[in-house]
């Protein structure tokens, strides 16, 4: 009985000695709490001061990048400017690329790589990661917006950003390549405009195929042949050349714009077929007045007559339909644009077709020779 007292006793008081170390720890650690929490408190006022705008990180495929700028304080501290962007970003797409229309771009939308427009503007309220490139158009940068690659416009448009935008690139305006302005052919139109505008397009038209035909008399000659011999088939290889010829220099030349040294190489595909395609309206041209001067029987052998003459007679639809503009006639002025721009379209697509056939002028074609021109007073031919 004693023994079993005595360990109760020795238990008991190796329980009064834990209960006595265990407040004296709690004693002793209460202060390190204390700082403890302190120091969590400051932490979590400089996080939230830093959620709060501070920095701005940005994670895109490029990587992680911060941005602000650093202020040095007179202790030698320093601190960061509160930039104010809090947006979340909806992503609009990745390289986008429009023809014939605009782009919008809003104020929360993300477009991850470049952004290419041809014929339309490109409104820029949000970020792109990429470069921003128009072709006959223009770029609006709005209030917020941020381009990370080069803002390029090509082609009588115009860079128009507000003073807080950010273009870390480069900023190209190549201008007065494409036409602009309302040209309309209409009365209730730019009625000026078309009447100083078209005379001045349809001297242009005659001096460049006389030019043309100076410098390539034999190619042009050769050509006619081809579409004297077949014009449905120089129709049939002019619509096929041209579809082929425009999608071909599209895919070519997307990326040697969003190249900006590849801009020029892009200028000079557009410059190549403006070329072709004086070329081809020169043989149209040839063809119709050769044949308008052998059903005539004029007695010319002339080339330069025969473009002339070709050319006023593939215009005569859109003469007649400035005449009637001139007086206010806007119905059949209407009707002989709509008929004129028909007969343009045939030309071209017959001179191209034409001129693609003969191997730009290079192999004549196998056909029966064409009769000569009847001469009034020379005496009939024997068979």
């Amino acid at each position: 009985m004693q023994h079993i007292v005595s360990n109760w006793a020795a238990g008991r008081r190796g329980h009064l000695l834990l209960q006595f170390l265990v407040i004296v720890s709690l004693l002793t650690t209460m202060p390190l709490v204390s700082m403890a929490q302190d120091a969590s408190a400051d932490t979590d006022t400089t996080t939230s001061e830093e959620k709060s705008g501070r920095v701005r990180i940005s994670i895109d495929e490029s990587g992680i990048s911060v941005e602000g700028e650093v202020n040095t304080t007179d202790d030698g501290d320093s601190e960061w400017v509160i930039v104010d962007d809090q947006r979340s970003w909806k992503e609009k797409g990745t390289d986008i690329i429009r023809f014939g229309e605009g782009v919008f771009v809003g104020h929360d939308e993300l477009v991850r790589g470049d952004l290419v427009v041809f014929g339309g503007d490109a409104i820029v309220e949000g970020r792109v990661t990429g470069n921003v490139v128009v072709l006959g158009g223009s770029i609006r940068a709005r209030s917020g917006a941020e381009i990370k690659g080069d803002a390029v416009v090509i082609g009588g448009g115009e860079l128009d950003e507000d003073e807080d935008v950010i273009i870390r690139g480069e900023r190209v305006e190549i201008g007065g390549f494409f036409p602009t302005g309302d040209w309309s052919f209409s009365g209730i139109g730019d009625w000026w405009g078309f009447r100083w505008f078209f005379p001045v397009i349809l001297f242009v038209k005659i001096v460049l195929v006389l030019l043309t035909l100076l410098f390539l008399p034999e190619r042009v000659a050769t050509a006619h042949g081809h579409l004297r011999s077949g014009p449905l088939k120089s129709f049939g290889v002019g619509v096929l050349s041209a579809c082929v010829g425009f999608f071909a220099s599209i895919i070519l030349m997307v990326p040697l714009v969003i190249m900006i040294v590849g801009i020029p190489l892009a200028l000079l595909i557009v410059v190549s077929w403006a070329g072709l395609f004086i070329i081809a309206w020169t043989v149209a041209s040839y063809s119709v007045g050769k044949w308008v001067a052998r059903r005539m029987q004029f007695d010319t052998t002339s080339g330069f007559a025969y473009v002339l003459t070709g050319t006023l007679v593939i215009s005569l639809a859109d003469i007649i339909a400035y005449g009637f503009g001139l007086v206010g006639l806007a119905p059949l002025e209407w009707s002989f644009q709509a008929a004129g721009c028909l007969i343009r379209i045939v030309a071209y697509t017959c001179g191209l077709g034409a001129l693609i056939s003969s191997r730009f002028g290079s192999r004549p074609a196998v056909g029966p020779e064409e009769p000569s021109v009847p001469v009034e007073g020379s005496p009939a031919p024997t068979v």
